[in-house]
């Protein structure tokens, strides 16, 4: 799940459940366990696929790599990931509660078209990444 995706489901639960804050807990609490259980592994595995000859070329075992590099680059992107989702998640719940009292009539056009938004970004950016070359070097 890309960034604006999970942004995208976030609106999605602010409209469903505006009235029920206690849902709307758990609803965040579940989008940020696959928003940042998705990042943490995509994220590992380039790492673990980029870096790991390299290390073991250089007399390190693999136990060592694990502890010493793959678990320290996981936390510090672990971190990063869940600073990420407060930020957004809390952006976006005073932009409605926002809209809500300064746009009474237009909050739900408002919240929908910035849904539809994010929705569509992050579709094609997942349709862009299942479509690049994964033996391609990026630059």
């Amino acid at each position: 799940m890309n960034v604006a995706f999970a942004s995208g489901v976030i609106f999605l639960a602010n409209i469903v459940l505006v009235h029920n804050d206690r849902l709307l807990n758990v609803a965040l609490f579940f989008i940020a366990y696959l928003y940042v259980y998705g990042s943490l592994g995509k994220h590992t595995s380039r790492y673990d696929d980029t870096f790991r000859m390299l290390f073991l070329s250089m007399g390190y075992t693999r136990q060592e790599f694990f502890k010493n590099y793959l678990i320290l680059q996981g936390r510090w992107k672990l971190v990063d990931c869940v600073f990420t989702f407060s930020v957004i998640a809390t952006v976006i719940r005073l932009v409605s509660v926002h809209f809500k009292y300064f746009y009474p009539g237009e909050w739900l056009q408002i919240m929908l078209l910035f849904m539809v938004i994010c929705m569509v970004v992050g579709i094609s950016r997942w349709f862009g990444d299942k479509s690049v070359n994964k033996l391609s070097k990026e630059e």
